[in-house]
């Protein structure tokens, strides 16, 4: 083990980066300005940052679910480098790159150049640059909610601080740290738990390392505590200007009350992504992929621990079980979905913090460990906590691109060093399962790499112009004819609401929203009230509205007005009358296919057809 590692510091680092580099610039050319949903969630992403860069007043003017810090951040970014798409994918991928330097950071203190290295192509490929879903929306640079990706590249900051501390503990580092989190707190409420977890389990640890008592657990929590309230109580300060004391608390807040609301908790979207909407399938499935993984990886692992690092053959053990592994992944990924894979990382996960714990308890108490082991448990904290949204149903699309991405660094490390390193230390030949580790790391690349090229050469359509176009599938063509049709119906001046949702077409023909709301489906009514949503509309009626037909089955609605929204739908079907139906011939009756454009309000007026 020792030769292999001296073998690979004889090569220069930027060898590692060069390879990072170009996969990132092949990725970023086949995907580029193709990430994006042109109907769901990036409008707001967008809208938010340049209705705020214009002066209004977030949690007032605009009713937000998730902490202050990111769409301030991006407003500032249109106040710089002015009000684009452009300017703020540039500015994600500068995120993207410190992002995937602390990743290799992380990894090579946990595991080895080779580990990060990996690490940072498999991230890159899969979670940074994928689109897996065909939705967009889902990767580091035009992410549905910037809270995901600010919140990820915190909890890595948090987690290079607590490597330090952990290195060389003092106080002003804790403060440091507890800083950290009161940042992250302002984003996602699941990176912050996660973050909190992670901070906790060294604190505890290093007390019983060095049997402390109370009053060392007290020592440390205050500068923690310290550190922590800063963030909040700035942001807090900051909107005092616009907002009541309690509305101000209200937006540091951000998503902490709506965790809360069972109602949310019960829309199928949500029991669908936790997978608590059929917990025995999902396990069923989590089980074949356990058997799966032993089956590529077990014959490897127990060849090499039986092989000696001396033997004459030992080279063509590694090459024979790492065909091994290979031809078995080939036979049987078609067999499977693939899209499975991430399945057994929560058990994963479990088992590497029981066995870590337990050997870190027994250490000896005189404060002299390496503090190497006491920092895999806290990576292993932070991505096992970070799965509990996905509980039992783990997967790297969707919600996973940042919630399971830890996991996945963390398995490469497990797979390139932690296992490999235990079986040296048992006199057995570690490069051969490090090999066969590397033969199956590379082909699971190579998987959840080719959709997103095949989902990426779909988007050929541009829509919006100059530096606001992105390109989008043709089924999307009805958005694209009401970013063209509704310049010449509506004034520069006058107000529009899209619903269902599409505050992309408000945001590129930078048209005010006059309510604080800009999303009608039902999380948005369930959190905000729809009663106060139509209170909000028949205060400050638009001039124009556009319904696009957008089926919401993943909550389990068809329509808006079918199930849910109807008081909001009666509202609008009573004071706006149709005045142009836009439409797709080729998508007749199917979701996105067809539009209606509204103008009023009026006083009375026959409900609009259903779409």
């Amino acid at each position: 083990m020792q030769s292999d590692n001296s073998e690979r510091s004889q090569i220069s680092p930027w060898v590692d980066w060069g390879l990072l580099f170009l996969i990132a610039a092949l990725f970023l050319r086949i995907g580029w300005r193709r990430w994006t949903h042109v109907m769901i969630d990036f409008g707001r992403e967008l809208y938010v940052p340049w209705r705020l860069a214009e002066g209004d007043v977030l949690f007032r003017d605009i009713a937000y679910f998730n902490g202050p810090l990111s769409p301030h951040l991006n407003s500032v970014v249109f106040r710089i480098f002015g009000t684009s798409y452009t300017s703020l994918i540039l500015f994600n991928i500068l995120l993207l790159a410190i992002t995937v330097w602390l990743l290799y950071r992380l990894m090579t203190a946990l595991g080895s150049r080779l580990s990060a290295t990996v690490g940072g192509v498999l991230f890159l490929i899969i979670f940074a640059l994928a689109d897996l879903t065909r939705a967009g929306n889902y990767n580091f640079i035009t992410p549905y909610s910037h809270e995901m990706t600010h919140g990820s590249l915190l909890g890595l900051v948090v987690l290079t601080a607590l490597f330090a501390y952990v290195r060389r503990p003092s106080s002003w580092r804790l403060v440091l740290i507890g800083g950290l989190l009161g940042t992250v707190f302002l984003t996602k409420a699941e990176f912050f738990l996660a973050a909190v977890a992670a901070v906790s389990t060294v604190v505890l640890l290093e007390m019983w390392q060095g049997d402390r008592g109370n009053k060392g657990l007290l020592d440390r929590a205050k500068p923690l505590v310290l550190g922590f309230m800063l963030p909040p109580l700035i942001a807090w300060f900051l909107m005092l200007g616009s907002l009541s004391p309690g509305a101000a608390l209200r937006g540091v807040l951000g998503p902490w009350p709506y965790l809360f609301l069972q109602e949310l908790g019960e829309l199928r979207f949500y029991r669908k992504g936790m997978g608590t909407d059929a917990p025995v399938e999902h396990l069923r499935r989590m089980a074949i992929w356990i058997g799966l993984y032993a089956a590529m990886l077990v014959p490897p692992f127990l060849a090499a621990l039986r092989t000696s690092p001396r033997s004459s053959s030992r080279r063509w053990v590694a090459g024979a079980i790492s065909l091994w592994a290979g031809l078995l992944f080939v036979v049987l990924a078609p067999r499977f979905n693939p899209t499975d894979l991430p399945r057994p990382l929560p058990v994963i996960l479990l088992v590497a913090l029981v066995i870590a714990l337990a050997r870190q308890l027994r250490r000896p108490r005189d404060g002299s460990a390496d503090w190497r082991p006491t920092a895999g448990i806290a990576f292993n904290v932070y991505a096992l906590l970070l799965l509990a949204k996905m509980a039992f149903y783990p997967r790297f699309h969707n919600y996973g691109f940042a919630l399971a991405m830890p996991a996945a660094m963390f398995l490469v490390v497990l797979l390139l060093d932690g296992l490999p390193r235990w079986i040296d230390r048992r006199a057995g030949y570690g490069p051969a399962f490090r090999l066969s580790a590397l033969v199956f790391l590379v082909l699971v690349a190579v998987v959840f790499s080719w959709p997103s090229v095949i989902v990426f050469r779909e988007k050929s359509l541009p829509f919006g112009h100059g530096a606001d176009m992105f390109k989008i599938q043709d089924r999307f063509v009805v958005m694209q004819r009401l970013l063209e049709r509704l310049p010449e119906v509506i004034e520069p001046d006058e107000t529009l609401i899209v619903i269902p949702e599409g505050v992309m077409l408000n945001y590129q023909l930078r048209l005010e929203n006059p309510t604080p709301h800009i999303n009608f489906m039902p999380p948005e009514l369930i959190m905000f009230g729809e009663d106060a949503i139509v209170a909000s509309l028949m205060e400050n009626p638009p001039d124009v509205i556009v319904l696009v037909k957008r089926q919401t089955m993943e909550y389990g609605f068809e329509t808006i007005g079918n199930g849910y929204g109807e008081r909001l739908m009666s509202w609008v079907g009573a004071h706006y009358p149709i005045v142009e139906t836009v439409e797709d011939p080729d998508l007749w009756g199917a979701n996105f296919g067809m539009a209606l454009i509204l103008r009023g309000p009026v006083e009375e007026t026959d409900a609009p057809p259903g779409l």
